[in-house]
């Protein structure tokens, strides 16, 4: 098969970002699908490194900003020169499924890396200790708002069970939003339950040491973060946003609320915190489901697909 060069562009190279690794891991399968791949765009030095060592290449160069509008906006100008929307769920991609582009949609999930979730697993550095008979529940994310923390800080002040919080992401020495999230805890005095750490490169050992995994997004995408806790057995507490209903089954490998709801937020928290064998449960089925329908290689072969069709049609188009 003739190699099939890809020059993906990228809009951040902020390696915390599960879309950049999106792209990035990608190249895990380059030469499975006899693909080759070329980053642009916002790139620091980095990115490059990393792409470098996948055997990935680099160039200079961005695209010139013609529309603010949303994709699926039918004045979006750059609808015209777009062949194909590539979205890792049906959810993800309602609104363009919605509009007049939903023929151009194809759904091809994302290629989440499951061989860095092979044990053991070793932390970068310490994290608080864990106290005999409470049950840890860790959040892994951007400190946005959007992610839901706040809510989640508030619902955990409604907790009676025996329960901790480790919230690990960004830079709690930023201005903003981090600040907020700060001055919360102290105001709600959760600083002996919750506990804050910066962004770390150690995800796989933060979450085989938790007992469960939770995310509390006012919107999102489909989160790897959820995939990984999933994958090593842990159950998820999560809203009903974006495409993470198609990783959680409510009541069966996690827990789903809607979004922004405090009072529902800590009433999954409080029944998770205070019954080991429902989280056993829930995290074995986690688990089951996860090793079962989690094959990033299929992501990848159906964007390889995806491409080589959309070449082919150009080819027949110029001949």
């Amino acid at each position: 098969m003739k190699p099939l060069r890809i020059l993906i562009e990228s809009l951040s190279s902020d390696l915390r970002l599960g879309a950049v690794n999106d792209c990035l891991d990608l190249t895990l399968f380059a030469d499975a699908n006899a693909m080759a791949f070329t980053f642009c765009g916002h790139l620091d030095a980095a990115f490059i490194a990393e792409a470098h060592r996948r055997g990935a290449t680099t160039t200079a160069g961005r695209s010139v900003m013609l529309s603010k509008k949303a994709a699926y906006d039918s004045r979006n100008r750059a609808n015209a020169w777009i062949s194909a929307y590539a979205a890792n769920s049906e959810p993800h991609a309602a609104l363009l499924l919605a509009s007049p582009l939903a023929d151009r949609v194809y759904v091809t999930g994302s290629p989440c890396r499951v061989d860095r979730l092979v044990p053991p697993f070793t932390k970068i550095r310490d994290i608080p200790p864990r106290q005999p008979g409470r049950t840890r529940f860790l959040f892994l994310g951007q400190l946005v708002e959007r992610k839901g923390v706040h809510v989640l800080v508030e619902a955990f002040s409604r907790v009676s069970a025996p329960a901790d919080l480790l919230i690990v992401g960004g830079n709690w020495l930023e201005p903003g939003f981090p600040q907020e999230i700060k001055q919360q805890v102290a105001r709600l005095n959760l600083s002996d339950r919750v506990f804050m750490e910066d962004f770390r490169t150690d995800a796989p050992a933060l979450l085989d040491d938790c007992d469960v995994f939770i995310l509390p997004s006012l919107s999102d995408a489909r989160p790897r973060s959820i995939i990984e806790a999933m994958y090593l057995g842990k159950p998820a507490v999560s809203t009903t946003v974006g495409g993470i209903p198609t990783l959680i089954q409510d009541g069966v490998t996690g827990l789903m609320v809607p979004p922004s709801d405090v009072g529902a937020l800590a009433h999954a928290i409080e029944q998770l915190a205070s019954n080991p064998e429902l989280r056993a449960r829930m995290g074995a089925a986690a688990k089951a489901w996860s090793h079962a329908e989690v094959r990033p290689e299929r992501a990848a072969e159906r964007l390889a697909a995806l491409y080589r069709r959309l070449v082919d049609a150009k080819l027949r188009v110029s001949a």
